[in-house]
């Protein structure tokens, strides 16, 4: 049987998985009454993003899940700095984003929504190593969130690549599937997330 979550944000309705874990943000901020990320605190975040659009209207989802959750960022160079890495195709297609590319967060959003899918396959495991690469250039001195957003199953294995970031010190790596939850390859999200 199939479940339907409903999830709500400032007039906006999401369908999918992407529902469930913007409703965990909305439901911890509406708990706290605090930002999700503190405000104050300096963060290095990392985004990865799927573009290859495997799974159709994937990638439009993927997109708006990266949207919505740089709302509960601070952006700028003395808070949330950011980097990000838009990856695809069979010949691997990708566009770097450097740290502190975008300096606030209206920056951030128009690049981020400013995005085509460019099709093709999901090549993750080459995205991640280039995250390793654009880690080395990070501000060392404060902990780092990885965030790797995909619609899809990697043409390639992300466990060696995962397991070498998960092992930076003061870094944690999330991974979120935004396609359909009943096609979403499991074991794939988790290898992203844990290194395993």
């Amino acid at each position: 049987m199939k479940q339907t979550f409903v999830a709500q944000r400032d007039g906006k309705r999401f369908e999918g998985q992407q529902q469930v874990i913007i409703a965990a943000f909305v439901y911890v901020k509406t708990q706290t009454q605090r930002p999700i990320f503190p405000v104050s605190c300096y963060l290095n975040v990392l985004v990865i993003l799927d573009r290859s659009d495997s799974v159709k209207g994937g990638f439009n989802r993927s997109r708006d899940f990266v949207a919505n959750v740089s709302d509960e960022l601070n952006i700028g160079p003395n808070a949330h700095r950011v980097a990000m890495i838009v990856y695809s195709g069979l010949n691997y297609r990708r566009e770097v984003f450097k740290w502190n590319f975008a300096k606030n967060n209206a920056e951030f959003q128009r690049t981020v929504l400013g995005l085509r899918a460019i099709g093709g396959t999901t090549n993750t495991k080459k995205a991640l190593e280039i995250g390793l690469e654009l880690m080395e250039s990070r501000n060392k001195s404060i902990p780092t969130l990885i965030m790797v957003v995909t619609d899809g199953r990697s043409a390639d294995d992300p466990k060696e690549p995962a397991k070498a970031l998960q092992e930076i010190p003061n870094t944690w790596m999330f991974a979120a599937a935004t396609g359909d939850p009943l096609l979403a390859d499991r074991s794939f999200v988790l290898a992203i997330r844990s290194g395993a």
